[in-house]
């Protein structure tokens, strides 16, 4: 690898392009593990899913991606029904919407307040 490198600095400077953007990845997931509750780990998944994955949508932005609420339990470290919990406050909140099988972010700076409140959201 430290040969290929060298006779390819762009492939050197891609790798570390990469792997730079995996450790910070990994760092904000232990941080949002550490530092957020459950209603806030959901938002700044989504947030980060919406960020990776999403494209402009009429509403807002959409995953898109097909997420199941196990899926997103996996991913935040909590049960399918407290996802199930989450996303209807935060859908009644107006901040996310459903399109099919994916989600729309539709108050993006809604949802981010929710990575600051230790409260759930009010219904709109």
């Amino acid at each position: 690898l430290f040969n290929m490198c060298r006779r390819y600095p762009d492939l050197a400077l891609n790798l570390i392009i990469v792997l730079t953007d995996k450790l910070r990845r990994t760092t904000q997931y232990a941080e949002s593990l550490a530092l957020f509750n459950g209603w806030q780990r959901v938002a700044f998944h989504l947030l980060d899913l919406a960020d990776r994955y999403g494209r402009p949508h009429p509403n807002g932005t959409l995953i898109d991606m097909r997420l199941t609420q196990v899926e997103l339990a996996t991913l935040v470290g909590v049960t399918r029904e407290w996802v199930n919990q989450v996303l209807t406050a935060y859908r009644n909140s107006g901040y996310i919407a459903r399109q099919g099988q994916k989600w729309v972010i539709v108050d993006q700076a809604g949802l981010e307040h929710q990575l600051s409140s230790r409260t759930a959201p009010r219904a709109k």
